[in-house]
């Protein structure tokens, strides 16, 4: 059930970025020096344009790329698995497609053409391009919505909802809250298999939802400097966990978690080195991200 796209995954992470080369991303003169040694590597060559950006729109297009990375080698993992190990995954790399459809509802809400958001969108781990440009496309905001449950993203009387919720006249913070927790839901429901593989994703998403409430319980106390430093250090430190133990677990959902995680890690890492090199962070406050590594 898992050994083929185990086995893919274990090629997967020999590509990457290891913390000696993520020390060595942070030493760049520039984010024009940033750019050229991330092309060296051949995992991520294929990320950028033939073009050659400016030096003002090169930090930009790197977010971008480390996005694009993220998408293409999450977004992948569902399909190397048959059920019932397929519905686990999914579980675990849902978050990038609640992200994905959020940015299209947000840029259709915003009057972008559903041709100029369907150029640009990044996929998710459960819906591809095509099927975010659907979204995009969609007639309406709330046949947006429901049409998400015809995608098999959340379920489909979990899409009825929301679309009625949007004709409702509801604000779109509320609509957006609900379209998480429908998100969050279709996460549980692909999880309540038996057996020791849905009790250890089960287990996951227990574990980041107690960090999600213990940030929000410190924003509301201390403020949004404290909340923040306290999801880096919890979150990088989960991932950081999650990617060593799964190599403990050769032949289930563990190999999954674990690189799902690796690749988290290594984009945050990423990001923070983008934002010292160009951005003006002083390197201690960037260093903080790169302990561990994504590898």
């Amino acid at each position: 059930m898992y050994e083929y796209g185990n086995a893919r995954i274990a090629a997967l992470r020999q590509r990457l970025l290891d913390p000696g080369r993520l020390r060595q991303l942070a030493e760049s003169r520039s984010t024009r020096d940033l750019v050229d040694q991330l092309r060296l590597e051949e995992d991520w060559r294929q990320f950028f344009s033939t073009r050659e950006p400016s030096s003002s729109a090169a930090m930009e297009d790197l977010y971008e790329v480390i996005a694009r990375h993220r998408a293409s080698r999450l977004g992948v993992l569902r399909r190397w698995y048959e059920p019932p190990a397929r519905p686990l995954v999914e579980a675990l790399v849902l978050p990038l497609d609640i992200e994905a459809v959020t940015v299209v509802l947000r840029r259709r809400l915003g009057g972008e053409s559903p041709e100029a958001i369907g150029r640009s969108v990044t996929p998710g781990g459960v819906l591809d391009a095509a099927g975010l440009a659907e979204v995009a496309r969609a007639p309406s905001l709330p046949s947006a919505l429901r049409l998400l449950g015809l995608l098999a993203l959340t379920s489909r009387s979990a899409a009825e909802r929301l679309g009625a919720l949007c004709e409702s006249g509801a604000s779109w913070e509320t609509v957006e809250a609900a379209l998480v927790d429908a998100c969050e839901q279709a996460r549980d429901e692909r999880a309540a298999g038996r057996g020791g593989d849905a009790e250890q994703v089960r287990a996951l998403l227990s574990a980041e939802r107690s960090r999600g409430r213990a940030v929000l319980a410190e924003l509301l106390d201390h403020g949004i400097d404290s909340a923040a430093v306290l999801e880096r250090r919890g979150r990088l430190a989960e991932l950081r966990d999650l990617a060593r133990r799964a190599r403990r677990d050769p032949l289930g959902i563990g190999v999954v978690a674990g690189y799902v995680a690796a690749v988290e890690s290594q984009a945050i890492a990423l990001r923070a080195i983008v934002a010292s090199v160009g951005a003006g962070w002083g390197r201690d406050r960037a260093a903080a991200y790169l302990a561990g590594g994504g590898a």
